[in-house]
């Protein structure tokens, strides 16, 4: 007889120390559209405030049933919520990510539609420190030398048992994409081995190979966050343990008359993963110290195999990247892994793919003279102004010298140029960000062997391959010219992305900014203190209009937390202030307001507020509103120097001081402007305040405080001339380091 009471699905939700990010993986369970669900976390002994946030919510939603107990592991916890789960399906979630509203109803009920006893969807991945996102779709990966497997069937649909052997171990097996039939897991005795990472692989390896009936929804349900903490980013574990679960799988597959079928797919596993792991660490040595040790031979000949066999150029490229690869002569190369040295006979393909790009730097070794200059801004597509660096190249470009922009095709920037037939030293490439990095300079690479110094406001050549590819030519100089001062946002020098290792020379506008730079460590020489050279543009002759910019910063967050959070709540409630509307249509005065990109490019994020006297404006055209706008309203922008380089008032409106969503580098950034209020005039923590200092404003014309306009001083060393005096500097240092 039917249970009536038995929820549809169990979710179980193992917790250890995520009280960030907690909250919006709960807010997407609870709201799921399937609302027969039984919601189990597993708190595993954290020691910050999960634990209270998950009483929390039980207290709310009677669904929500926490279970506590002693650390012992994320395969211990998941275990902890099997044997309690009362579901008809298993559904496994990690606490810091999130899933879509109506996964769970969408795959229940494929499951009772098709008897399936797995079912597996899509996902999408989220960086979390560099706030890019991917879908990630399932088989399509090599199921053989030869072959490869691409599923094209309708959005929801049986997979064959044959097809899911085929694919194992060549798909990501991840626990939480998937909802599994309790029946089947307890008939099978399934459960998560004893394992800190890599456990669900184990697990979802002895499902794949022991279901009969499983189907698959070609939709990214799932949004993996990727944590620069998480624990499958630790060096000191994550070899060991993934050269023990080889041997945990590869016996598996023995005992079950799957090794000799799956042989191959065991290989192309290990090789990925293991590629995974020295993508991600510059620490050679200690690398080879963990892998030398733990690896088998058996195992470390599959690379060798591999290379000899498959000769796939991806894993050719990535092996290059990560491993020390030389010529030895023109048939043979030597790659060097893990400390072991393998000398093999260079493929046919790769020789041809060599000599391309040796013939087309012959073919091209006059199209560019000897020691130019090569510069660009932003290359991850229309996601900013390109102004910085483009400014500098027109000003160059003016004084004769031998100078090159490179610019995304498909950018309305270049679509721009182009309409206007003013291409003259403009380089169009593909977006480097869609295809592989050791792509884009292969674009570039002639231009780059005749260059002296590349210039960019962006660090694009910051990746790892980028660093090794400018750092190992002596010739050039890597100079940065910044997007906007780090004064406001100090946490760029404590997450790594600005250090003194990676660039050659850096634009500094301030004594304020010296002092953080010299504060983490940056010599003197290194240093460029000028200005941003966009600022000449801002000495131009324009008509100020009678308007407000409003522009936030970003924040480092997900679409929903971002609809949870203080920031949208208190930003929507000053653009719809009827009092400050009112007074705005009386006086004439235009309301802009300019969206971070980085918000827009959030999965969900639509902003829209539709309102009669405000005009949304495109980021990509921000340098027109920046010039003609009267006053600025911000948080942390660096848009700030903008305005206080034309002596415009700024009023800094820190509209999410207390918000328990915000990231923890959002909250250092908030507490660096607590006592930079003393310094920069104009810091607000309440909409009221910000009102009145806007009519206060609009009432004297917009002018500046005597004392204001004292402290804009200090904040730029020069507003003059500017371009002009950082080639000046570009070319000394050129000069000084001409190898």
């Amino acid at each position: 007889m039917k249970d009536l009471n038995r929820p549809k699905i169990s979710i179980i939700v193992p917790v250890y120390n995520v009280e960030e990010y907690l909250p919006r993986c709960l807010d997407s369970l609870k709201n799921q559209t399937l609302r027969d669900i039984e919601i189990i976390c597993v708190n595993d002994g954290s020691t910050d405030n999960s634990l209270e946030i998950l009483m929390a919510y039980a207290k709310k939603d009677a669904r929500i049933n926490v279970i506590d107990k002693p650390n012992g592991g994320v395969s211990s916890a998941r275990n902890c919520g099997l044997n309690i789960a009362n579901g008809e399906y298993i559904g496994f979630v990690d606490p810091d990510d999130y899933v879509d509203i109506t996964m769970y109803e969408s795959m229940y009920n494929q499951a009772k539609k098709l008897d399936s006893e797995i079912v597996v969807c899509n996902s999408i991945r989220h960086n979390e420190w560099d706030n890019r996102h991917w879908k990630i779709n399932y088989f399509c990966k090599p199921k053989s030398k030869t072959e490869s497997i691409k599923v094209d069937a309708p959005v929801e649909q049986n997979i064959k048992k044959d097809v899911f052997l085929d694919t194992l171990l060549c798909v990501p097996s991840h626990a939480w994409n998937k909802i599994y039939k309790k029946e089947f897991l307890a008939k099978n005795k399934i459960k998560f081995p004893n394992f800190d990472c890599y456990e669900d692989c184990i697990f979802t390896v002895e499902c794949y190979s022991k279901a009969e009936n499983l189907s698959y929804i070609d939709k990214p349900f799932y949004f993996y966050m990727v944590r620069n903490n998480s624990t499958t980013r630790k060096l000191n574990t994550l070899h060991i343990m993934f050269s023990q679960m080889l041997n945990i799988i590869k016996k598996y597959l023995i005992e079950n008359d799957l090794y000799e079928k799956l042989k191959f797919n065991f290989e192309y596993f290990s090789i990925m993963n293991f590629i995974w792991i020295y993508q991600r660490y510059d620490n050679t040595k200690e690398l080879c110290k963990y892998v030398t040790k733990e690896l088998s031979e058996e195992n470390f000949q599959i690379f060798k195999n591999y290379l000899k066999l498959g000769k796939k150029q991806k894993i050719l490229k990535g092996l290059r990247r990560c491993f020390s690869v030389e010529n030895e002569d023109n048939n043979h190369k030597v790659f060097t892994i893990c400390g072991i040295k393998l000398k093999l006979l260079r493929t046919n393909g790769q020789q041809y793919k060599e000599r391309k790009i040796i013939n087309k730097i012959k073919r091209n070794q006059n199209k560019y003279p000897k020691d130019c200059y090569l510069l660009f801004d932003c290359l991850n597509g229309d996601i900013s102004e390109s102004i910085d660096a483009y400014s500098l190249f027109k000003y160059m470009q003016s004084k004769g010298k031998n100078v090159y922009y490179v610019l995304l095709k498909n950018t309305e920037f270049y679509k721009k140029l182009l309409d206007n037939n003013d291409l003259k030293g403009i380089i169009p490439i593909e977006n480097p960000m869609t295809t592989n990095s050791g792509d884009f300079f292969e674009a570039i690479y002639d231009i780059l062997l005749r260059s002296k110094a590349v210039i960019t406001a962006y660090g694009l050549f910051c990746s790892k391959y980028g660093q090794k590819f400018i750092k190992n030519n002596p010739y050039w100089q890597y100079i940065f010219i910044q997007h906007g001062q780090i004064f406001l946002k100090e946490s760029v020098m404590k997450n790594g992305y600005l250090t003194s290792e990676k660039f050659d020379k850096i634009l500094i506008s301030s004594d304020y900014e010296y002092k953080i730079f010299k504060k983490y460590g940056w010599e003197d020489e290194k240093l460029i203190k000028c200005g941003l050279p966009r600022w000449d543009f801002l000495n131009q002759k324009n008509d100020k209009e009678n308007s407000i910019l409003i522009m936030l910063t970003w924040r480092k967050t997900n679409s929903l937390n971002f609809h949870n959070s203080l920031y949208l709540k208190n930003l929507t409630k000053l653009l719809k202030n009827n009092d400050l509307n009112k007074y705005l249509k009386k006086k004439h005065c235009k309301l802009y307001f300019a969206p971070h990109h980085s918000l827009l490019g959030l999965c969900g994020i639509n902003i829209d507020f539709n309102m009669e006297n405000l005009e949304i404006v495109d980021i990509n055209n921000i340098s027109e509103y920046i010039r003609k706008c009267s006053m600025l309203v911000t948080d942390w922008s660096s848009v700030t120097f903008d305005f206080m380089f034309q002596n415009k008032p700024v009023i800094h409106y820190i509209l999410d001081k207390d918000d328990p969503l915000l990231n923890e580098q959002d909250e250092e950034d908030i507490r660096n402007f607590d006592y930079k209020k003393y310094i920069i005039p104009n810091v607000c923590y309440d909409e009221s305040q910000v009102v009145q200092k806007i009519i206060n404003y609009i009432e004297n014309n917009f002018e500046l405080e005597a004392d204001v306009k004292e402290k804009y001083k200090q904040f730029f060393y020069t507003k003059t001339n500017i371009r002009e005096q950082l080639t000046k500097e570009i070319d000394k240092c050129c000069l000084e380091n001409k190898v």
